[in-house]
């Protein structure tokens, strides 16, 4: 199958959630056998071009700003996979779902990868704000599915809008450590703890402590976050 992953800054993954997991979906699909494409935005990956692990990478320019960068980078990916007739075209962020029609105009069957509560962070001003939570209710009507990461996206989505996502959630390569001393350190014991690695947003970290606070067990959690400065647990 031809497959084009849209949306995201693009592979090799230096920045989010969704360039992982395009990296590693992508180059996988690849291994595979399919003809996989990746859209990467120029100013930000400068080192790769032409292929990477066996995915084809087609790097078109943006407007480098906060608010225009993913838009119009994701407006002329969708307009140059118009004439490549993919099988497959896989967006992200929901906030490129006015332009998901596009691909369709090419033969692709389209997929949207939809985001958490973006519209409510703090990063976003009221225009923006107003656009994002837009977007999620065009969402439904421009993308074949809605692919929610999160079990707490699907169930909103479903209880605001009324759509019905299918539910991928992110997998992980783990490598197991006897090694204890750095639990010690944090006064954690083996086995009876939980560990969030992530980037902590305020809503995303008010959700993770109230679920756990109310659920029935003894394990401690601790919350990881990655800063400039190196790994800050609380």
């Amino acid at each position: 199958m031809k497959i084009a992953f849209l949306g995201s800054r693009g592979i090799p993954a230096s920045y989010s959630g969704f360039e992982t997991f395009y990296e590693q979906l992508a180059t996988r699909l690849a291994s595979r056998g399919h003809e996989v494409t990746v859209y990467n935005r120029s100013h930000h990956v400068r080192g790769v071009r032409g292929t990477y692990k066996g995915v084809r990478l087609i790097t078109l320019p943006s407007i480098p700003s906060k608010h225009l960068d993913t838009i119009s980078h994701t407006f002329l990916s969708s307009l140059h996979s118009i004439s490549q007739h993919y099988d497959i075209a896989y967006y992200c962020i929901v906030g490129n779902s006015p332009l998901v029609w596009l691909a369709r105009l090419g033969g692709a069957r389209t997929l949207l990868n939809v985001d958490g509560r973006d519209w409510a962070r703090g990063k976003w001003g009221g225009f923006a704000s107003w656009y994002q939570r837009s977007c999620e209710r065009i969402a439904s009507h421009t993308s074949g599915a809605l692919i929610a990461d999160a079990k707490v996206i699907q169930t909103r989505y479903r209880d605001e809008y009324g759509v019905d996502t299918v539910f991928a959630p992110y997998g992980a390569d783990t490598h197991w450590n006897e090694r204890t001393d750095v639990l010690q350190r944090w006064g954690l014991e083996p086995r009876q703890y939980i560990l969030f690695v992530l980037w902590i947003v305020f809503d995303i970290q008010q959700g993770f402590q109230r679920n756990f606070a109310t659920s029935s067990h003894d394990f401690a959690m601790d919350i990881s976050q990655p800063t400039p400065f190196g790994i800050m647990f609380n």
